[in-house]
């Protein structure tokens, strides 16, 4: 018979999602510009900083905070980190939800300013110990 290899990245639930992030980022760096409010707009990635937002988008003088969520199908729920409702809080119309659905098939952006306004959240406090594994001698 054909043995099959197992692959060492596992395709665990984060793992999808970690992968429908990247791809709703990479459709937003693509198609963010042909959108009326991000027209000429000029993109600095900030995912790196944690910061709670993806993408500074500057359109003159104006500075937009983008948050990319990715939905598989043409419409679901999103969840949203502390970090990033407290963006959304502080920035309002500022904050763009970027949302990029159907990503299976043919993915479309939706931009939604203020988020907060226009849909509810409910907290939810998830409690997860935090387990380390410190190593027992110096290294090098």
């Amino acid at each position: 018979g054909i043995t099959t290899i197992e692959k060492p990245i596992i395709r665990t639930k984060f793992k999808r999602l970690q992968e429908t992030g990247m791809e709703a980022e990479n459709y937003f760096i693509l198609h963010f510009e042909k959108e009326e409010k991000f027209q000429g707009g000029q993109l600095t990635d900030a995912r790196i900083y944690g910061d709670g937002y993806d993408f500074q988008v500057d359109v003159q003088e104006h500075s937009y905070l983008a948050e990319v969520k990715g939905i598989r199908k043409p419409k679901g729920r999103i969840r949203l980190t502390a970090n990033e409702f407290e963006k959304a809080k502080e920035f309002q119309s500022d904050f763009i939800l970027s949302l990029v659905t159907n990503l299976d098939d043919i993915p479309k952006l939706v931009l939604i300013d203020n988020p907060l306004k226009h849909f509810e959240f409910k907290k939810n406090i998830i409690k997860n110990e935090i387990i380390e594994y410190r190593s027992l001698e110096d290294l090098y």
